[in-house]
């Protein structure tokens, strides 16, 4: 009896986490990102060949949500930040590529220094231009 109402105090605590919409912020982003920009990403990488010269792909991708909340952009529109490590020869390299995605649009955008792509233009499928994306807004002062 003592066992069953640990169990479930502790499944109440452990699912207590904040929501937004119905749906955990990190598996959502986690989800969108993986399926428009990982795999198109590792079926583009699985049609290379063996014998290209080019850098071998990465044996693993792990996304990370790097906010806990959303930020808005200078159009009112929510974004979350993500970063996406990759396991390599010696090990995991952080932060190979990050981004941003728009949960309410299903929108991904990925970052190179100061510009901003949408995923099918990385992808090199074409795609809208970025403008404001991944840009959070900042808040102006009066004084």
């Amino acid at each position: 009896m003592k066992v069953s109402s640990l169990l479930l105090s502790l499944s109440i605590l452990l699912g207590s986490g904040k929501t937004y919409a119905g749906v955990e912020p990190d598996a959502e982003v986690s989800q969108l990102v993986k399926t428009a920009l990982l795999k198109p990403l590792s079926q583009r990488e699985s049609e290379r060949s063996r014998f290209s010269r080019v850098a071998m792909p990465p044996a693993a991708r792990h996304v990370r949500v790097l906010e806990g909340r959303p930020e808005k952009d200078p159009r009112g529109r929510m974004f979350v930040r993500f970063a996406v490590d990759e396991k390599r020869f010696k090990g995991w390299a952080q932060n190979a590529i990050v981004g941003c995605v728009y949960p309410d649009e299903g929108a991904v955008f990925i970052q190179h220094g100061e510009s901003v792509q949408s995923a099918a233009q990385y992808l090199g499928q074409g795609g809208p231009a970025a403008t404001t994306e991944c840009t959070a807004a900042t808040v102006s002062s009066s004084r």
